[in-house]
């Protein structure tokens, strides 16, 4: 059996959907080494990148 790869447009929703790396790599049934690779090939920002960007964000005012 064939395995199944996900496509960008699944990546970018179950990057947006889930809060945690780990909770989206479940959702796609993907190793984090993999949905990792994937997000910077596709240039998608994670959960993890998303809850980092914000704190920064908040952090300057």
């Amino acid at each position: 059996m064939a395995k199944h790869v996900a496509t960008r447009e699944e990546l970018e929703r179950v990057a947006r959907m889930y809060k945690t790396n780990s909770d989206a790599c479940a959702a796609l049934s993907i190793s984090f080494k993999r949905f990792a690779e994937l997000c910077r090939q596709f240039d998608i920002e994670t959960p993890y990148g998303r809850k980092q960007r914000r704190k920064r964000e908040t952090q300057r005012y």
